[in-house]
């Protein structure tokens, strides 16, 4: 993910990064960027998101979605340390799935009974909603790519009727 991203250090962002780019390759639209930053740190993503209308905080009552981006508070210093995706909600549970968990991807799950920090819900400072309409955007490139071989096929059409006019 490092390599990717062109990054070193700690590398739970860069491992979220990373999947949505991946996603977005495989699908053909853009994610990385579009729904999900394009480069920070974990304070920085959820600024993004606060821009954008689409942070939730623990404590909203927001009930989290498969896909969103899940941010902690391991220290309780309000400031954000580490951030995963979700993977599903149970329940209060909720399972992820993180990147540099003790230097590996891991799914993990969070619930009101669980050890604290590291797997109880009370670490979660909020959640980061992608706005998922927005890969609209994406679909554009994606109908970009498609004109873009029709007029190459047009041209390899006229450059064919060209010769065969004169």
């Amino acid at each position: 993910y490092g390599e990717w991203y062109g990054y070193q250090g700690g590398w739970c962002t860069t491992f979220v990064f990373w999947c949505f780019n991946k996603a977005g390759e495989s699908l053909g639209i853009k994610l990385y960027g579009q729904i999900v930053p394009n480069g920070g740190n974990c304070n920085s993503m959820i600024s993004w998101y606060k821009n954008k209308g689409r942070y939730h905080t623990r404590s909203s009552g927001y009930t989290p979605k498969k896909g969103d981006l899940i941010f902690f508070d391991w220290s309780g210093n309000g400031s954000s340390q580490h951030v995963g995706i979700v993977k599903s909600i149970s329940g209060s549970t909720v399972y992820t799935i993180e990147g540099n968990c003790s230097g590996a991807v891991k799914e993990r799950s969070y619930t009101t009974s669980g050890s604290k920090p590291y797997n109880n819900v009370s670490s979660i400072m909020g959640y980061g909603s992608p706005d998922w309409s927005s890969d609209t955007s994406g679909g554009n490139q994606q109908t970009t790519k498609k004109p873009s071989t029709t007029k190459s096929t047009t041209k390899s059409n006229t450059t064919t009727k060209t010769p065969a006019k004169a």
